[in-house]
């Protein structure tokens, strides 16, 4: 069975539409469509998608026909809001792209005491490149929407964001109970879920107080201290099995 071959476009309308050059490059020469061929264009921004035909496969003038969109077939339904501690290197970026695949809703980025601060001009960059990582994880899983991406910020605010979550995990090694215990003292099922990772390092003290008061539970996802990338995935994956 051939794999069905998607391609984001924004903003997604029905006709005939002259491809952007990096769609085009996606479409001609990593997966060498020709004329007639059929791909799936979706809008993460709108949640829609629809099939499309290249009407013309010249490389400097590609164009396709786009049939009426509809809803997207699959968008996240794990009403998860991560926030994530600012990592260093790429690690922001594999939690982004896993993170986007794994179907969480909404990622915050924030800056905890063990936090690199950035430049604003380097961040506005990663920022670009955060949504460009996002898109490319739907792209590939077959998710007709993106999560939500927003700070920077501290994490008094980050916390304020979440207030109303009414399931509220911050994973740490120090954390007395599991994830399954978490969860089976839970009845019904939590609407809306904040999971709180921290960075390198980890939390402080100072924050870990301030996590507590917030009406976070500490949870120990291992037996074993995880990276930051690591444990956010794990967590998000644990998560899921039980929403």
């Amino acid at each position: 069975m051939s794999r069905t071959i998607r391609c984001a476009i924004v903003p997604l309308r029905a006709g005939r539409q002259t491809l952007e050059p990096e769609v085009a490059r996606y479409l001609l020469r990593v997966h060498r469509l020709g004329q007639g061929d059929t791909f799936i264009a979706f809008d993460p921004e709108a949640r829609i998608e629809a099939v499309a035909t290249l009407v013309t496969d010249h490389p400097k003038a590609p164009l396709c026909e786009i049939a009426t969109p509809v809803a997207a077939t699959l968008v996240s339904t794990l009403p998860v809001t991560l926030l994530q501690g600012l990592g260093k290197g790429d690690k922001v970026d594999r939690v982004v792209r896993d993170a986007t695949q794994l179907g969480v809703q909404r990622i915050v980025l924030v800056e905890t005491e063990r936090s690199i601060p950035e430049r604003s001009d380097k961040h506005r960059d990663k920022e670009r490149r955060y949504v460009r990582i996002a898109v490319e994880a739907a792209r590939q899983s077959g998710r007709g929407d993106v999560p939500v991406l927003a700070g920077p910020e501290s994490l008094e605010s980050a916390l304020e964001s979440v207030a109303g979550a009414s399931m509220k995990l911050a994973f740490h090694a120090s954390g007395d109970t599991g994830l399954r215990q978490s969860f089976s003292s839970r009845s019904p099922e939590p609407g809306s879920i904040a999971a709180c990772i921290g960075p390198e390092g980890g939390f402080s003290e100072a924050e870990l107080a301030q996590l507590v008061r917030a009406g976070f539970s500490l949870v120990r996802l291992s037996p074993f201290i995880l990276r930051t990338e690591t444990a956010a995935i794990a967590a998000l994956a644990a998560i899921a099995e039980y929403c």
